[in-house]
């Protein structure tokens, strides 16, 4: 199956992500956001049981 991945924003700096995965183990996730007219990228490690 795939990956599936949900996120709201409720207050300013604050972001809630509910991650579906296919098969327990470590996830390397890649947050990217624009700010400023520029795509940051975030690096998150998930591990998963």
């Amino acid at each position: 199956g795939a990956t599936r991945i949900t996120g709201t924003s409720n207050a300013p700096g604050k972001l809630t992500i509910g991650v579906l995965l296919p098969v327990p183990g470590t996830w390397e996730l890649f947050l990217q956001a624009k700010l400023g007219g520029q795509i940051v990228t975030v690096p998150y490690t998930l591990s998963a049981v």
